[in-house]
């Protein structure tokens, strides 16, 4: 998979460790759930700050996902997504 990254507005933008820690497990997590299960072959991850929020978007170019069927997922994957973002902060 080619992955693209871009940063807007990070400049002088400072992430704790722990959190940035929690960010890139998570970002690994969507990328390796589109190679898994969204057969993409190329994927753009965006980190940018606005208003004093962080949005990190993962886009690609698979087939797409049913946003229903997430909360029957049975898979450790999208739990530890929600179980990481949804963590208050240390």
């Amino acid at each position: 998979m080619q992955i693209n990254y871009q940063s807007i507005g990070m400049d002088n933008a400072a992430i704790e460790p722990t959190t940035a820690i929690t960010i890139y497990r998570i970002v690994q997590e969507t990328i390796n759930n589109r190679m898994k299960h969204a057969a993409a072959a190329s994927a753009l991850v965006q980190k940018a700050k606005e208003n004093n929020q962080l949005r990190i978007p993962v886009k690609n170019n698979g087939i797409g996902l049913d946003t229903a069927l997430l909360n029957a997922a049975k898979g450790m994957g999208w739990n530890n997504i929600r179980h990481r973002v949804l963590r208050p902060a240390i």
